[in-house]
Protein backbone atom coordinates (compact mmCIF):
# COMPACT_ATOMS: atom_id res chain seq x y z
CA UNK A 1 0.00 0.00 0.00
CA UNK A 2 2.69 2.47 1.03
CA UNK A 3 4.98 1.44 -1.82
CA UNK A 4 2.76 2.99 -4.50
CA UNK A 5 2.26 6.23 -2.54
CA UNK A 6 6.01 6.69 -2.14
CA UNK A 7 6.55 5.59 -5.74
CA UNK A 8 4.35 8.43 -7.05
CA UNK A 9 6.05 10.83 -4.65
CA UNK A 10 9.58 9.70 -5.54
CA UNK A 11 8.94 9.83 -9.29
CA UNK A 12 7.70 13.41 -9.06
CA UNK A 13 10.68 14.42 -6.88
CA UNK A 14 13.15 12.69 -9.22
CA UNK A 15 11.68 14.46 -12.23
CA UNK A 16 11.92 17.84 -10.51
CA UNK A 17 15.54 17.25 -9.41
CA UNK A 18 16.51 16.05 -12.88
CA UNK A 19 14.95 19.14 -14.40
CA UNK A 20 16.82 21.38 -11.95
CA UNK A 21 20.11 19.58 -12.69
CA UNK A 22 19.69 20.00 -16.45
CA UNK A 23 18.82 23.67 -16.04
CA UNK A 24 21.82 24.24 -13.76
CA UNK A 25 24.10 22.42 -16.19
CA UNK A 26 22.82 24.40 -19.16
CA UNK A 27 22.69 27.83 -17.47
CA UNK A 28 24.89 27.76 -14.31
CA UNK A 29 25.18 31.55 -14.08
CA UNK A 30 21.41 32.00 -14.14
CA UNK A 31 20.90 29.44 -11.37
CA UNK A 32 23.60 31.07 -9.26
CA UNK A 33 22.14 34.51 -9.83
CA UNK A 34 18.76 33.19 -8.70
CA UNK A 35 20.15 32.24 -5.29
CA UNK A 36 22.02 35.53 -5.05
CA UNK A 37 18.76 37.39 -5.61
CA UNK A 38 17.00 35.29 -2.97
CA UNK A 39 19.65 36.03 -0.35
CA UNK A 40 19.70 39.70 -1.35
CA UNK A 41 15.91 39.80 -0.95
CA UNK A 42 16.13 38.36 2.55
CA UNK A 43 18.90 40.85 3.40
CA UNK A 44 16.69 43.72 2.21
CA UNK A 45 13.76 42.47 4.31
CA UNK A 46 15.98 42.31 7.40
CA UNK A 47 17.29 45.83 6.75
CA UNK A 48 13.78 47.23 6.27
CA UNK A 49 12.58 45.62 9.52
CA UNK A 50 15.65 46.92 11.36
CA UNK A 51 15.15 50.43 10.00
CA UNK A 52 11.45 50.34 10.89
CA UNK A 53 12.29 49.35 14.46
CA UNK A 54 14.95 52.06 14.68
CA UNK A 55 12.67 54.83 13.38
CA UNK A 56 9.61 53.42 15.17
CA UNK A 57 7.60 53.31 11.94
CA UNK A 58 5.32 50.66 13.43
CA UNK A 59 3.53 53.50 15.21
CA UNK A 60 2.58 54.94 11.80
CA UNK A 61 1.94 51.79 9.75
CA UNK A 62 0.44 48.91 11.71
CA UNK A 63 2.10 45.65 10.61
CA UNK A 64 2.21 42.42 12.61
CA UNK A 65 3.35 38.81 12.30
CA UNK A 66 -0.28 37.89 11.75
CA UNK A 67 -0.25 39.85 8.49
CA UNK A 68 2.86 37.96 7.40
CA UNK A 69 1.23 34.63 8.22
CA UNK A 70 -1.98 35.36 6.32
CA UNK A 71 0.09 36.49 3.33
CA UNK A 72 2.07 33.26 3.65
CA UNK A 73 -1.16 31.25 3.65
CA UNK A 74 -2.19 32.89 0.37
CA UNK A 75 1.25 32.06 -1.05
CA UNK A 76 1.20 28.44 0.13
CA UNK A 77 -2.33 27.96 -1.20
CA UNK A 78 -1.15 29.23 -4.58
CA UNK A 79 1.82 26.82 -4.58
CA UNK A 80 -0.46 23.90 -3.73
CA UNK A 81 -2.96 24.96 -6.40
CA UNK A 82 -0.21 25.11 -9.02
CA UNK A 83 1.17 21.74 -7.95
CA UNK A 84 -2.29 20.17 -8.19
CA UNK A 85 -2.58 21.42 -11.76
CA UNK A 86 0.94 20.43 -12.82
CA UNK A 87 1.17 17.01 -11.17
CA UNK A 88 -2.42 15.80 -11.01
CA UNK A 89 -5.14 17.56 -13.01
CA UNK A 90 -2.99 18.26 -16.09
CA UNK A 91 -0.55 15.35 -15.70
CA UNK A 92 -1.06 13.00 -18.62
CA UNK A 93 1.47 10.51 -17.25
CA UNK A 94 -1.00 9.53 -14.53
CA UNK A 95 -2.87 7.51 -17.13
CA UNK A 96 -0.19 4.88 -16.57
CA UNK A 97 -1.27 4.54 -12.93
CA UNK A 98 -4.99 4.72 -13.70
CA UNK A 99 -4.67 1.92 -16.26
CA UNK A 100 -3.25 -0.37 -13.56
CA UNK A 101 -5.32 -2.23 -10.92
CA UNK A 102 -4.50 0.32 -8.20
CA UNK A 103 -6.66 2.47 -6.00
CA UNK A 104 -7.10 6.14 -6.80
CA UNK A 105 -6.43 7.33 -3.27
CA UNK A 106 -2.87 6.04 -3.38
CA UNK A 107 -2.05 8.10 -6.47
CA UNK A 108 -3.89 11.05 -4.95
CA UNK A 109 -2.01 10.72 -1.64
CA UNK A 110 1.38 10.46 -3.36
CA UNK A 111 0.76 13.63 -5.35
CA UNK A 112 -0.49 15.53 -2.30
CA UNK A 113 2.56 14.35 -0.33
CA UNK A 114 4.73 16.07 -2.94
CA UNK A 115 2.79 19.30 -2.38
CA UNK A 116 3.08 19.07 1.39
CA UNK A 117 6.84 18.51 1.47
CA UNK A 118 7.43 21.16 -1.19
CA UNK A 119 5.73 23.81 0.94
CA UNK A 120 7.34 22.67 4.18
CA UNK A 121 10.71 22.59 2.45
CA UNK A 122 10.27 26.18 1.30
CA UNK A 123 9.40 27.16 4.89
CA UNK A 124 12.41 25.31 6.32
CA UNK A 125 14.87 26.87 3.87
CA UNK A 126 13.36 30.35 4.24
CA UNK A 127 13.31 30.30 8.04
CA UNK A 128 16.79 28.78 8.41
CA UNK A 129 18.44 31.26 6.03
CA UNK A 130 16.57 34.17 7.62
CA UNK A 131 17.65 33.19 11.13
CA UNK A 132 21.21 32.66 9.92
CA UNK A 133 21.36 36.11 8.33
CA UNK A 134 19.86 37.75 11.43
CA UNK A 135 22.56 36.15 13.58
CA UNK A 136 25.29 36.99 11.08
CA UNK A 137 24.25 40.63 10.72
CA UNK A 138 23.34 40.95 14.41
CA UNK A 139 20.18 42.73 13.31
CA UNK A 140 17.60 43.88 15.89
CA UNK A 141 15.00 41.46 14.52
CA UNK A 142 13.24 38.88 16.67
CA UNK A 143 11.59 35.77 15.23
CA UNK A 144 9.42 34.36 18.03
CA UNK A 145 8.79 30.63 18.39
CA UNK A 146 5.05 31.34 18.16
CA UNK A 147 5.58 32.66 14.64
CA UNK A 148 7.60 29.59 13.64
CA UNK A 149 5.09 26.88 14.57
CA UNK A 150 2.19 28.90 13.18
CA UNK A 151 4.04 29.27 9.88
CA UNK A 152 4.58 25.50 9.67
CA UNK A 153 0.92 24.87 10.46
CA UNK A 154 -0.26 27.50 7.96
CA UNK A 155 1.90 25.80 5.32
CA UNK A 156 0.22 22.45 6.04
CA UNK A 157 -3.24 24.03 5.84
CA UNK A 158 -2.27 25.68 2.56
CA UNK A 159 -1.21 22.34 1.10
CA UNK A 160 -4.62 20.83 1.96
CA UNK A 161 -6.75 23.74 0.77
CA UNK A 162 -4.78 24.68 -2.36
CA UNK A 163 -4.58 21.09 -3.62
CA UNK A 164 -8.34 20.69 -3.19
CA UNK A 165 -9.00 24.02 -4.93
CA UNK A 166 -6.93 22.95 -7.95
CA UNK A 167 -9.28 19.98 -8.45
CA UNK A 168 -12.50 21.87 -7.72
CA UNK A 169 -11.80 24.31 -10.57
CA UNK A 170 -12.15 21.52 -13.15
CA UNK A 171 -15.45 20.09 -11.96
CA UNK A 172 -18.65 20.25 -13.98
CA UNK A 173 -21.37 21.51 -14.20
CA UNK A 174 -20.85 25.14 -13.26
CA UNK A 175 -23.21 25.15 -10.27
CA UNK A 176 -21.34 22.22 -8.74
CA UNK A 177 -18.01 23.96 -9.30
CA UNK A 178 -19.31 27.15 -7.67
CA UNK A 179 -20.55 25.19 -4.67
CA UNK A 180 -17.20 23.49 -4.09
CA UNK A 181 -15.27 26.73 -4.60
CA UNK A 182 -17.53 28.43 -2.06
CA UNK A 183 -16.58 25.76 0.47
CA UNK A 184 -12.94 26.33 -0.47
CA UNK A 185 -13.21 30.11 0.06
CA UNK A 186 -14.39 29.63 3.66
CA UNK A 187 -10.89 28.46 4.61
CA UNK A 188 -9.47 31.99 4.45
CA UNK A 189 -11.63 33.60 7.16
CA UNK A 190 -11.15 30.47 9.25
CA UNK A 191 -7.35 30.78 9.12
CA UNK A 192 -7.60 34.54 9.79
CA UNK A 193 -9.49 33.99 13.04
CA UNK A 194 -7.40 30.95 13.99
CA UNK A 195 -4.25 33.09 13.89
CA UNK A 196 -5.85 35.28 16.55
CA UNK A 197 -7.28 32.37 18.60
CA UNK A 198 -5.03 29.28 18.17
CA UNK A 199 -7.67 26.86 19.49
CA UNK A 200 -9.62 27.47 16.28
CA UNK A 201 -6.87 25.66 14.36
CA UNK A 202 -8.48 22.37 15.41
CA UNK A 203 -11.81 22.90 13.56
CA UNK A 204 -10.00 24.60 10.68
CA UNK A 205 -7.74 21.57 10.29
CA UNK A 206 -10.78 19.29 10.30
CA UNK A 207 -12.42 21.47 7.66
CA UNK A 208 -9.44 21.37 5.26
CA UNK A 209 -9.27 17.59 5.74
CA UNK A 210 -12.91 17.48 4.64
CA UNK A 211 -12.05 19.58 1.58
CA UNK A 212 -9.21 17.22 0.71
CA UNK A 213 -11.57 14.24 1.05
CA UNK A 214 -14.09 15.91 -1.28
CA UNK A 215 -11.28 16.58 -3.72
CA UNK A 216 -10.28 12.92 -3.58
CA UNK A 217 -13.86 11.86 -4.32
CA UNK A 218 -13.93 14.17 -7.34
CA UNK A 219 -10.27 13.67 -8.29
CA UNK A 220 -10.75 11.33 -11.22
CA UNK A 221 -13.49 13.54 -12.67
CA UNK A 222 -11.26 16.61 -12.34
CA UNK A 223 -8.36 14.82 -14.01
CA UNK A 224 -10.61 13.60 -16.81
CA UNK A 225 -11.97 17.11 -17.42
CA UNK A 226 -8.47 18.57 -17.37
CA UNK A 227 -6.96 16.01 -19.75
CA UNK A 228 -9.67 14.60 -22.01
CA UNK A 229 -12.27 17.30 -22.37
CA UNK A 230 -11.36 20.30 -24.47
CA UNK A 231 -13.36 23.41 -25.03
CA UNK A 232 -14.05 23.94 -28.73
CA UNK A 233 -14.29 27.67 -29.48
CA UNK A 234 -17.09 29.03 -31.60
CA UNK A 235 -16.25 30.82 -34.81
CA UNK A 236 -17.25 34.13 -33.29
CA UNK A 237 -14.70 33.65 -30.51
CA UNK A 238 -11.73 33.57 -32.87
CA UNK A 239 -12.79 36.23 -35.37
CA UNK A 240 -10.86 39.01 -33.72
CA UNK A 241 -9.01 41.63 -35.82
CA UNK A 242 -5.32 40.87 -36.19
CA UNK A 243 -3.29 43.99 -36.99
CA UNK A 244 -0.42 42.07 -38.54
CA UNK A 245 0.83 41.99 -42.10
CA UNK A 246 1.08 38.70 -43.96
CA UNK A 247 -1.29 35.76 -44.23
CA UNK A 248 1.05 33.32 -42.50
CA UNK A 249 1.63 35.47 -39.45
CA UNK A 250 -2.13 36.13 -39.17
CA UNK A 251 -2.91 32.42 -39.22
CA UNK A 252 -0.29 31.75 -36.56
CA UNK A 253 -1.74 34.53 -34.39
CA UNK A 254 -5.23 33.03 -34.82
CA UNK A 255 -3.85 29.62 -33.80
CA UNK A 256 -2.43 31.18 -30.64
CA UNK A 257 -5.80 32.72 -29.80
CA UNK A 258 -7.46 29.35 -30.44
CA UNK A 259 -5.09 27.77 -27.90
CA UNK A 260 -5.83 30.51 -25.36
CA UNK A 261 -9.60 30.05 -25.65
CA UNK A 262 -9.45 26.26 -25.58
CA UNK A 263 -7.52 26.37 -22.32
CA UNK A 264 -9.73 29.16 -20.90
CA UNK A 265 -6.67 31.34 -20.29
CA UNK A 266 -8.59 34.46 -21.31
CA UNK A 267 -10.89 34.01 -18.30
CA UNK A 268 -8.11 35.01 -15.88
CA UNK A 269 -7.52 38.39 -17.55
CA UNK A 270 -10.59 40.24 -16.19
CA UNK A 271 -10.15 38.53 -12.81
CA UNK A 272 -6.60 39.86 -12.45
CA UNK A 273 -7.72 43.35 -13.50
CA UNK A 274 -10.60 43.37 -11.01
CA UNK A 275 -8.47 42.14 -8.09
CA UNK A 276 -5.63 44.57 -8.86
CA UNK A 277 -8.09 47.46 -9.29
CA UNK A 278 -10.02 46.94 -6.08
CA UNK A 279 -6.86 45.88 -4.24
CA UNK A 280 -5.56 49.42 -4.72
CA UNK A 281 -8.86 50.85 -3.51
CA UNK A 282 -8.75 48.68 -0.39
CA UNK A 283 -5.10 49.49 0.34
CA UNK A 284 -5.71 53.23 0.06
CA UNK A 285 -8.75 52.94 2.32
CA UNK A 286 -6.99 51.08 5.13
CA UNK A 287 -3.71 53.01 5.09
CA UNK A 288 -3.45 55.62 7.86
CA UNK A 289 -4.09 59.20 6.79
CA UNK A 290 -0.57 60.19 7.91
CA UNK A 291 0.99 58.08 5.13
CA UNK A 292 -1.18 59.67 2.40
CA UNK A 293 -0.42 63.30 3.23
CA UNK A 294 2.66 65.44 3.54
CA UNK A 295 5.90 65.14 1.60
CA UNK A 296 5.78 61.33 1.38
CA UNK A 297 2.09 61.06 0.48
CA UNK A 298 2.66 61.15 -3.27
CA UNK A 299 5.18 58.32 -3.00
CA UNK A 300 2.69 56.21 -1.02
CA UNK A 301 0.13 56.57 -3.79
CA UNK A 302 2.79 55.72 -6.36
CA UNK A 303 3.93 52.66 -4.35
CA UNK A 304 0.39 51.26 -4.07
CA UNK A 305 -0.33 51.76 -7.77
CA UNK A 306 3.10 50.45 -8.78
CA UNK A 307 2.68 47.28 -6.72
CA UNK A 308 -0.70 46.54 -8.29
CA UNK A 309 0.70 47.28 -11.75
CA UNK A 310 3.68 44.97 -11.32
CA UNK A 311 1.55 42.10 -10.00
CA UNK A 312 -0.86 42.45 -12.94
CA UNK A 313 1.95 42.75 -15.50
CA UNK A 314 3.77 39.75 -14.00
CA UNK A 315 0.68 37.54 -14.28
CA UNK A 316 -0.72 38.79 -17.59
CA UNK A 317 2.43 39.74 -19.46
CA UNK A 318 5.70 38.25 -18.24
CA UNK A 319 4.54 34.78 -17.18
CA UNK A 320 2.17 34.47 -20.15
CA UNK A 321 4.90 35.48 -22.62
CA UNK A 322 7.42 33.08 -21.06
CA UNK A 323 5.28 30.09 -22.02
CA UNK A 324 4.71 30.91 -25.71
CA UNK A 325 7.60 28.73 -26.91
CA UNK A 326 7.60 25.88 -24.39
CA UNK A 327 3.87 25.20 -24.68
CA UNK A 328 4.36 23.89 -28.23
CA UNK A 329 6.01 20.80 -26.74
CA UNK A 330 6.28 17.97 -29.22
CA UNK A 331 4.60 20.09 -31.92
CA UNK A 332 7.55 22.50 -31.93
CA UNK A 333 8.97 20.96 -35.10
CA UNK A 334 5.82 21.98 -37.00
CA UNK A 335 6.63 25.67 -36.59
CA UNK A 336 10.19 25.03 -37.76
CA UNK A 337 8.73 24.10 -41.16
CA UNK A 338 6.58 27.24 -41.42
CA UNK A 339 7.89 29.74 -44.05
CA UNK A 340 8.23 32.51 -41.46
CA UNK A 341 11.28 34.05 -39.85
CA UNK A 342 11.90 33.61 -36.15
CA UNK A 343 11.12 37.29 -35.56
CA UNK A 344 7.67 36.99 -37.14
CA UNK A 345 6.95 33.79 -35.23
CA UNK A 346 7.76 35.47 -31.92
CA UNK A 347 5.70 38.50 -32.92
CA UNK A 348 2.68 36.32 -33.73
CA UNK A 349 3.03 34.16 -30.61
CA UNK A 350 3.20 37.18 -28.26
CA UNK A 351 0.65 39.29 -30.13
CA UNK A 352 -2.32 38.40 -27.92
CA UNK A 353 -0.27 38.77 -24.74
CA UNK A 354 0.66 42.30 -25.76
CA UNK A 355 -2.82 43.22 -26.99
CA UNK A 356 -4.57 42.14 -23.79
CA UNK A 357 -1.98 43.91 -21.62
CA UNK A 358 -2.35 47.14 -23.60
CA UNK A 359 -5.98 47.15 -22.48
CA UNK A 360 -5.69 45.56 -19.02
CA UNK A 361 -2.73 47.43 -17.46
CA UNK A 362 -4.04 50.98 -18.09
CA UNK A 363 -7.36 49.86 -16.58
CA UNK A 364 -5.51 48.71 -13.45
CA UNK A 365 -3.87 52.13 -13.02
CA UNK A 366 -7.16 53.99 -13.49
CA UNK A 367 -8.01 53.09 -9.88
CA UNK A 368 -5.67 55.85 -8.66
CA UNK A 369 -7.27 58.85 -10.42
CA UNK A 370 -10.75 57.51 -9.65
CA UNK A 371 -9.91 57.23 -5.96
CA UNK A 372 -8.29 60.65 -5.82
CA UNK A 373 -11.02 62.29 -7.94
CA UNK A 374 -8.32 63.74 -10.19
CA UNK A 375 -9.02 64.83 -13.73
CA UNK A 376 -7.48 64.60 -17.18
CA UNK A 377 -3.71 65.07 -16.46
CA UNK A 378 -3.41 62.12 -14.07
CA UNK A 379 -5.63 59.93 -16.27
CA UNK A 380 -3.43 60.63 -19.31
CA UNK A 381 -0.30 59.92 -17.30
CA UNK A 382 -1.47 56.57 -15.89
CA UNK A 383 -2.78 55.41 -19.28
CA UNK A 384 0.57 56.17 -20.93
CA UNK A 385 2.38 54.49 -18.03
CA UNK A 386 0.20 51.37 -18.35
CA UNK A 387 0.93 51.15 -22.07
CA UNK A 388 4.65 51.55 -21.39
CA UNK A 389 4.56 48.78 -18.78
CA UNK A 390 2.72 46.47 -21.20
CA UNK A 391 5.42 46.88 -23.85
CA UNK A 392 8.33 46.54 -21.41
CA UNK A 393 6.96 43.52 -19.53
CA UNK A 394 6.04 41.69 -22.73
CA UNK A 395 9.49 42.43 -24.14
CA UNK A 396 11.16 40.84 -21.10
CA UNK A 397 8.92 37.77 -21.33
CA UNK A 398 9.44 37.45 -25.09
CA UNK A 399 13.21 37.47 -24.76
CA UNK A 400 13.11 34.98 -21.86
CA UNK A 401 10.80 32.61 -23.74
CA UNK A 402 13.15 32.33 -26.71
CA UNK A 403 16.40 32.43 -24.75
CA UNK A 404 15.44 29.87 -22.08
CA UNK A 405 12.65 27.68 -23.54
CA UNK A 406 11.37 24.80 -21.45
CA UNK A 407 9.89 21.88 -23.39
CA UNK A 408 9.68 19.53 -20.41
CA UNK A 409 6.38 18.17 -19.11
CA UNK A 410 5.31 21.31 -17.29
CA UNK A 411 2.00 23.13 -17.11
CA UNK A 412 1.30 24.65 -20.55
CA UNK A 413 4.93 25.38 -21.28
CA UNK A 414 5.63 27.46 -18.18
CA UNK A 415 9.34 27.91 -17.50
CA UNK A 416 10.96 26.72 -14.29
CA UNK A 417 10.91 28.87 -11.18
CA UNK A 418 14.54 29.99 -11.61
CA UNK A 419 14.02 31.40 -15.10
CA UNK A 420 10.66 32.89 -14.17
CA UNK A 421 12.06 34.64 -11.09
CA UNK A 422 15.04 36.10 -12.95
CA UNK A 423 12.93 37.40 -15.82
CA UNK A 424 10.43 38.89 -13.35
CA UNK A 425 13.29 40.76 -11.64
CA UNK A 426 14.46 41.98 -15.06
CA UNK A 427 10.94 43.19 -15.86
CA UNK A 428 10.75 44.91 -12.47
CA UNK A 429 13.99 46.80 -13.05
CA UNK A 430 12.92 47.86 -16.55
CA UNK A 431 9.57 49.07 -15.23
CA UNK A 432 11.29 51.08 -12.50
CA UNK A 433 13.47 52.81 -15.09
CA UNK A 434 10.81 53.35 -17.76
CA UNK A 435 8.11 54.49 -15.30
CA UNK A 436 10.15 55.99 -12.48
CA UNK A 437 11.78 58.75 -14.54
CA UNK A 438 8.49 60.06 -16.03
CA UNK A 439 6.94 59.87 -12.55
CA UNK A 440 9.62 62.14 -11.07
CA UNK A 441 9.12 64.57 -13.95
CA UNK A 442 5.35 64.50 -13.42
CA UNK A 443 5.78 65.48 -9.77
CA UNK A 444 7.47 68.71 -10.91
CA UNK A 445 5.59 69.44 -14.13
CA UNK A 446 2.44 67.60 -15.23
CA UNK A 447 2.70 68.38 -18.96
CA UNK A 448 6.34 67.35 -19.20
CA UNK A 449 5.54 64.25 -17.13
CA UNK A 450 2.80 63.19 -19.55
CA UNK A 451 5.10 63.77 -22.52
CA UNK A 452 7.84 61.77 -20.78
CA UNK A 453 5.39 58.90 -20.17
CA UNK A 454 4.39 58.93 -23.87
CA UNK A 455 8.07 58.91 -24.87
CA UNK A 456 8.63 56.02 -22.44
CA UNK A 457 5.78 54.10 -24.10
CA UNK A 458 7.43 54.68 -27.50
CA UNK A 459 10.74 53.37 -26.19
CA UNK A 460 8.86 50.41 -24.69
CA UNK A 461 7.37 49.60 -28.10
CA UNK A 462 10.86 49.78 -29.59
CA UNK A 463 12.15 47.46 -26.85
CA UNK A 464 9.36 44.98 -27.67
CA UNK A 465 10.29 44.95 -31.37
CA UNK A 466 13.96 44.50 -30.50
CA UNK A 467 13.03 41.64 -28.13
CA UNK A 468 11.08 39.96 -30.96
CA UNK A 469 14.04 40.32 -33.28
CA UNK A 470 16.61 39.06 -30.78
CA UNK A 471 14.20 36.37 -29.57
CA UNK A 472 13.60 35.33 -33.16
CA UNK A 473 17.31 34.70 -33.64
CA UNK A 474 17.41 32.61 -30.50
CA UNK A 475 14.28 30.77 -31.65
CA UNK A 476 15.93 29.79 -34.91
CA UNK A 477 18.92 28.37 -33.00
CA UNK A 478 16.77 26.03 -30.88
CA UNK A 479 17.39 22.38 -31.63
CA UNK A 480 14.97 20.05 -29.85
Amino acid sequence: MRALIYNVFNNACAEGLRKFYLRAKEHPFMVGWFFVLLLAGEWMIIQVISLSALLKLNTIVSFSYRDVLIFGFFLFTGIAYSTALNHFVKERKLVWYFSQPVELWKVFAGTWLLTFWLIEGVIAIGLSTMVGMVLLLQAPVSIPFDFGWKLVLVGALGSFAGFAGGIFVFLKPMRRKIGYLYLFSMVYPGVWYALEHPLLFVPVFGYVCLLLYLAYRAGLEGWNNGIVLERVPKKTQIRIPVCLKGQGIKKLAHAEWLYIVRNSEHVSIPLVVVFAFFGQMLALRVLPAETLTGATGKYTYAAVAGTALFVASALLSVISALSVVGKDGRAYWVLKTVPLSGEKIMLAKTYWVLLTCLVALPLVLLALPLYMFRKIPLILFVVASGISSAFISTAAGTWGAARYPDFSAWHRGSTDIITTYNVLILALLLNVVFLGIPLQIYFHDKVLGILAAIFSADMGALAYLVACRVGGREYEKIEK
